[in-house]
């Protein structure tokens, strides 16, 4: 189960722009990789995404639980599938990492014993569902912040700005959490839910700025885009590739 926001991150790098012509430099050309195999994997993003109305409940039991992890296993083939079919050896290089990770995680929570932390969540299932997937303002208010590095001038700031704007979204969830009174007794195992599989690739990523210190509030406010970003992302993996795409001299994370 914890898998699901790695994932999400692995997302990042395989799925095209939502604007009109989806063009991405990674892409290979070949007729395996149509738009309608893009379109799919987007959607399993949604479903990954758990927040939202396309996004995939949390089980409420170990009927439900097995269901969950054969849906994640499922999801996690399809999305290895297409990126060994239809990308450059760059994507391939930096999405190892994450397979690797997601799948260990996967493998941890779909375990015949049922971790501590799954079987808490199943206890806060029924409340958590509730609101997260009617609740997805945290998810959208970092897509359309992030959205507007886009058009930054300053390439070196993009990534330091995501990452602040990553840690943002925690500290919503955080709040959101902490404003249900159901969800409280669940909020820490929630969060771990969310965050453990993520801490490698933002550690990875992001460096220090993907940690809750002075560094954002160093980096201060983003730099105003030349132009508003106007495009509107109903989903996370489009704008980042969008942003990387915008960054001219773009190199593996982790070298920035």
């Amino acid at each position: 189960m914890q898998s699901i926001f790695n994932l999400c991150l692995l997302a990042i790098l395989i799925v095209g722009s939502t604007n009109g012509k989806k063009v991405h430099r990674y892409l290979l050309d070949k007729l395996e990789c149509t738009q309608k195999k893009q379109d799919n994997v987007d959607r399993i993003y949604q479903k990954l995404a758990i927040f939202g109305k396309n996004g995939e409940k949390i089980p409420e039991n170990d009927s439900q639980l097995r269901k969950f992890c054969t849906n994640m296993k499922k999801y996690a083939s399809e999305v290895e599938r297409f990126i060994k079919t239809c990308y450059t050896k760059e994507v391939k290089n930096y999405s190892n990492l994450m397979l690797y990770s997601g799948r260990a995680n996967l493998r941890k929570s779909c375990a015949k014993r049922v971790p501590k932390v799954v079987s808490d969540l199943m206890q806060g299932a029924p409340c958590i569902n509730r609101y997260v997937q009617k609740n997805d303002t945290c998810l959208i208010k970092f897509i359309n912040k992030s959205a507007q590095l886009i058009n930054i001038d300053d390439d070196k700031k993009k990534i330091p700005h995501l990452c602040c704007n990553y840690n943002e979204w925690t500290d919503c969830v955080d709040n959101l959490i902490n404003s249900v009174k159901c969800m409280k007794p669940y909020g820490s195992s929630f969060i771990e839910f969310i965050q453990a599989p993520t801490r490698q690739i933002v550690e990875f990523s992001c460096g220090e700025y993907g940690e809750h210190t002075d560094a954002c509030k160093r980096l201060g406010p983003a730099p105003k885009p030349r132009t508003p970003v106007r495009t509107k992302y109903t989903s996370a993996p489009p704008m980042m590739i969008d942003l990387i795409q915008s960054i001219e001299d773009y190199v593996q994370p982790g070298s920035i």
